[in-house]
């Protein structure tokens, strides 16, 4: 029985590979702009289950596992950005300011007949931002992959992080790791 990582995302992989978990990756293809919840927790474990369900289709042997992740901020989610000055508007509107990231999680298996679903919520508070310090670092590192335009690398931006680092990443390990246990994957 194999892991699928349902997801292409880098970080999401590096994370795995660095707690020792054999997986192959298999991005899914769902439209994510389907799923309309106003709550965050059910809105990121939905986008999870669908992800891994759509990749089970090409995987029914093995477990997949389907992740969302999105930012909370003043009661307005916020995905990936549209586009590079979307990303600007997104960064100054979390300068100074606290949010939080939601990561829902889906350990799937169709042949199993078994689906765990859960989520993870880290709060985060930006230091103040200059326009000019957003806008280079829009510039040079293009973060239209990233939910809330940026990853917890960017140390600098961040002023705390009150609960699970890796959740800021995309992948809540925490949890991660304990459904995969539960459920017979390998773990170092």
């Amino acid at each position: 029985m194999r892991l699928v990582l349902a997801s292409g995302s880098i970080r999401r992989a590096v994370l795995l590979k660095e707690a020792g978990i054999d997986f192959i990756v298999s991005p899914s293809n769902i439209d994510e702009s389907k799923v309309q919840k106003k709550d965050p927790a059910a809105l990121v474990e939905e986008l999870a289950f669908l992800k891994a369900q759509s990749v089970s289709k090409r995987y029914p042997d093995d477990v997949i596992l389907g992740a969302d992740t999105i930012v909370v901020c003043e009661r307005n989610i916020i995905g990936k950005p549209a586009s590079l000055e979307d990303a600007k508007k997104i960064l100054s509107s979390l300068s100074g300011k606290v949010h939080h990231v939601y990561t829902g999680i889906c350990l799937l298996s169709m042949a199993g007949g078994w689906k765990k679903i859960s989520h993870e919520k880290t709060e985060v508070k930006f230091r103040n931002l200059s326009e000019k310090e957003i806008a280079r670092f829009v510039e040079e590192k293009m973060p239209l992959d990233k939910a809330g335009a940026y990853s917890a690398e960017e140390k600098d931006f961040i002023e705390y992080i009150y609960g699970s680092k890796t959740n800021v990443f995309g992948l809540p390990m925490e949890i991660t790791i304990d459904l995969l246990r539960q459920y017979g994957i390998k773990v170092r």
